[in-house]
């Protein structure tokens, strides 16, 4: 009953609780304070009731979405949107979920049933709205759902009247941002108006961005639609872009379309590169940060795929000037800078026949490392480090200390993860302790201890306590129980080794250089 709920004519002044919407035929209508809150607590309750239940929730699909329907274009809390397009997110996956219990059937119809639905109140709602964040929130909205219904969902013609509509609204921001930045469109504004006048800009490029994530979710769910009736909308856009004469904005609009039709399309897109991929090298070293991360997020994307072998030498070239960069680490230029390192990575991972000094090029990418900004480029690129240690890569068998170090730095913190915490730890139990003592320059004490906790290495005053234990064994001509090397042991290990897994980790390595460095046996219970 909450969200049937109807706003009430208002005469005159409103109450003091209450909001009011002006309609287009001049009316003006209103619910209280109160009622909002309700309008958008009932909407939260709903969507948590089907992420919680799931499948479960499934007999109540067709009900609720009536229900939320009025939601999408509630014209008085802004908040009540956002919180319904989310909603119809979750109730998408309910109902793919509650149609693969079922056994599928009429999975397409239904899901596509919701889509239409909801794609028709949302863009409806999106071509009368005038506020910029709520274009914004709306624009997700719509790539939630579209990731969420899947492949089929939507018809060719579906997906052409999609692409349609948001071609349409992307000119109309793209008309806005010009206008805005025409000269003569600032003469005679004081200092607040200008402060106003830039927030409005700032907003209408956030905007265009969130259009262009669109266009990618569109081209990632629905790909074989998009290359027969999308692709040709779009590009004539990203090419008016790019051309000479327009702003760092523009282009970096079209890198990022550029960026998705590499990741998404992938060799199917070729036939547009050649409007894309000339500008895109040359903004690689641009002025401007924001259009350099752009340019090399793009060249991320492209080193991946075979057909890109042509243009990899003089990618990496620049990507290599970018890395090198005395003013690479400044602020403002760090997060551009680790897109760079990344898409330099990647093309050391699959263009290596293509670079006419390799090695050049990996220690470029192996000195860059680690990449601390930039957490969505700094997992897969310190992954991809990990890959060519794994590997034996010829060039990283002569840099493993260079490698060691990124590994240390990196280790148990959020731009690694368990699986390559634990290659970590193998690998720096592989290089052993001496060595990585004797690397140059040194690793400090504090980074010495760290390597034995998370490793569980023996410290050198544990080897001196297994040590003295041998030797004053063999004086008394008796062979020392295992029990007493690790209880000599204990005390020292457990300052060091917190964990007692590690400990045990810790007596057998000790054990076993013993055994080496004595010529005889000194073994220890595996566990």
């Amino acid at each position: 009953a909450t969200l049937q709920m109807q706003p009430a004519e208002v005469d005159g002044d409103a109450e003091e609780d209450m909001t009011v919407s002006f309609l287009q035929e001049g009316k003006a209508v209103g619910l209280k304070t109160s009622q909002v809150e309700d309008f958008q607590s009932a909407v939260e309750l709903l969507k948590c009731f089907m992420e919680v239940l799931g499948e479960h929730y499934f007999d109540h699909v067709q009900d609720t979405a009536r229900a939320l329907l009025p939601a999408l274009d509630f014209h008085f809390s802004d908040d009540v949107k956002q919180k319904a397009s989310e909603a119809w997110k979750e109730l998408i996956c309910v109902a793919k979920a509650g149609l693969m219990e079922r056994g599928g059937a009429e999975s397409d119809s239904m899901l596509g049933e919701l889509m239409r639905t909801f794609l028709q109140k949302t863009l409806q709602a999106m071509g009368a709205e005038e506020d910029l964040e709520i274009l914004q929130v709306q624009a997700v909205g719509i790539a939630s759902c579209v990731r969420a219904a899947g492949s089929g969902a939507l018809v060719a013609k579906e997906v052409e009247d999609l692409c349609v509509e948001l071609r349409r609204l992307i000119e109309e921001s793209t008309q806005r941002q010009r206008e805005s930045e025409a000269p003569e469109a600032q003469y005679g504004l004081d200092e607040d108006e200008l402060a106003e006048a830039a927030d409005v800009r700032g907003a209408d490029k956030v905007l265009r961005l969130k259009y262009a994530e669109l266009v990618g979710a569109i081209m990632e769910v629905h790909q074989a639609h998009f290359l027969q009736v999308g692709l040709q909308l779009f590009t004539p856009i990203m090419q008016d872009c790019l051309s000479a004469g327009r702003s760092a904005s523009d282009k970096c609009f079209a890198l990022n379309l550029a960026a998705d039709i590499f990741e998404k399309l992938g060799s199917e897109g070729i036939s547009a590169w050649t409007l894309f991929m000339a500008p895109m090298l040359d903004c690689i070293k641009d002025g401007d940060a924001w259009l350099r991360q752009a340019a090399a997020y793009g060249v991320f994307h492209g080193a991946k795929l075979p057909a890109f072998a042509p243009h990899a030498g003089r990618a990496a070239e620049l990507l290599g000037s970018v890395v090198a960069d005395p003013r690479a680490r400044k602020e403002g230029n760090k997060e551009a800078t680790e897109v760079a390192v990344a898409a330099l990575g990647r093309i050391c991972r699959h263009q290596v026949s293509s670079l006419p000094n390799p090695e050049k090029y990996f220690m470029m990418f192996l000195k860059a490392l680690p990449l601390v900004e930039d957490l969505h480029q700094a997992v897969p690129t310190h992954e991809l480090l990990m890959e060519f240690v794994l590997e034996g890569h010829g060039f990283l068998s002569q840099h493993v200390d260079k490698a060691c170090r990124v590994f240390v730095d990196i280790y148990d913190k959020e731009t690694s993860t368990d699986a390559l915490n634990a290659d970590i730890r193998r690998v720096l139990l592989k290089v052993g302790q001496e060595k990585l003592r004797q690397m140059q320059p040194p690793f400090s004490e504090r980074q010495m201890k760290r390597i034995q906790r998370f490793c569980g290495m023996p410290s050198s005053s544990v080897k001196m306590c297994l040590r003295s234990t041998w030797w004053t064994s063999a004086a008394r001509s008796w062979r020392p129980s295992p029990h007493t090397c690790q209880q000599r042991c204990i005390s020292q290990l457990r300052e060091e080794h917190p964990r007692p897994g590690l400990r045990l980790q810790a007596v057998e390595q000790s054990a076993r250089a013993l055994t080496h460095e004595l010529g005889v046996q000194v073994k220890l219970p595996e566990s």
